[in-house]
């Protein structure tokens, strides 16, 4: 008998230079892939935050501000286009105190570049109603004394997304006040 000489198989004999190089291309184009499909979705989740919190803010605003002038006996002489001084006669004896007074106006906020809307009472203490989403804000009424003014009319300009992905929004509403002299 003649012995044969075997050679070894070559399911053994592990991978080739040319088969290392197209599983890691493989492996680079599916990774590129996710990161990028992770990146817009976290983006997008980004943008949809954003402009539900900035709703939710001018929300608040609007609510709080619409209530401030339902209740005020007055626009007091210091308002301003800019910056709105009401009259709220808490004790009903229609004398104006320093105390009486709520000031709304906007504040830079230089973190963000953007504004708070700021609601400060008579003695002078500030609260944040909006955070860094105004970018203006503006007053209007029609009254020879200002104190005798009926309706006053707020036009605000928001950013809801900080990041520039969307435009500005516009806001404009008109509050006829109740317990006006």
């Amino acid at each position: 008998m003649i012995a044969r000489l075997t050679r070894p198989r070559r399911d053994d004999a592990g991978m080739t230079l040319v088969e290392l190089l197209v599983s890691m291309m493989l492996l680079v184009v599916v990774g590129g892939i996710c990161v990028t499909i992770f990146a817009s979705l976290s983006r997008t989740q980004v943008r949809q935050s954003d402009e539900s919190q900035g709703l939710q803010d001018v929300q608040t605003v609007i609510e709080r501000l619409s209530r401030d002038l339902r209740e005020a006996r007055g626009v007091d002489n210091t308002a301003t286009a800019t910056q709105l001084t009401l009259w709220l006669d808490y004790n009903s004896d229609y004398v104006q105190t320093a105390d009486e007074t709520i000031t709304w106006k906007l504040s830079l906020n230089t973190a963000t570049n953007h504004y708070d809307v700021l609601r400060i009472n008579g003695n002078n203490v500030s609260i944040v109603e909006g955070r860094t989403l105004v970018s203006q804000l503006a007053f209007s009424y029609n009254a020879t004394p200002k104190t005798n003014a009926t309706v006053v009319t707020v036009d605000m300009q928001y950013d809801p997304v900080t990041g520039g992905f969307a435009t500005a929004k516009h806001s404009q509403f008109q509050v006829r006040m109740r317990n006006v002299q």
